[in-house]
């Protein structure tokens, strides 16, 4: 008798630990922006959360680094660009997905799209195959939904520094 209770118990409780969840992970990646000595870390968190924080070394969001925080879709993309000369400034393309930044020193600069396309762009406009950056702009292209991230430089080459996972995991 014993024997078959232990059965019944075990065959109802391995469904429900088999179908239990698993809670979703931050997922970090870091990187440097070429030609600079700045460092990005991108973290992909629940609730459809994506930070970036900008400082030298691999770090988390906090009150003593500067950050974004953006509250992100399937069609979030993320645009930033980095002047070699100044190390220092980092330039931003506003977006209504971001929900909190933390700026220290004034290094970060949230332009509209128009300043942000005037600034970086030769023809003004950054969508087409002719586009080039003006010298000696670099730009960072993050796409949050599938973790993908590219810089161009100067010259119209892409180079893809992460290549993300082709499904949504939210």
């Amino acid at each position: 008798m014993k024997v078959i209770i232990y059965i019944a118990i075990f065959i109802i409780l391995c469904p429900i630990f088999s179908c239990k969840e698993n809670e979703p992970k931050n997922d970090s990646f870091f990187f440097y922006v070429p030609g600079s000595d700045i460092g990005i870390t991108t973290s992909k968190r629940p609730g459809n959360l994506f930070y970036v924080v900008f400082a030298e070394d691999s770090v988390q969001p906090s009150d003593s680094v500067d950050y974004i925080k953006y509250k992100i879709d399937v069609s979030t993309n993320l645009y930033f660009a980095f002047d070699p000369r100044n190390k220092k400034t980092i330039y931003v393309l506003d977006s209504d997905k971001i929900i909190e930044t933390n700026i220290l020193n004034d290094s970060l600069k949230i332009l509209q799209d128009d300043e942000f396309m005037t600034l970086v762009a030769d023809t003004g406009i950054l969508a087409t195959p002719e586009s080039v950056l003006k010298y000696p702009y670099v730009e960072v292209w993050i796409y949050p939904s599938d973790y993908t991230i590219f810089t161009t430089e100067y010259e119209p080459v892409h180079k893809c520094i992460k290549e993300g996972k082709t499904y949504i995991t939210w």
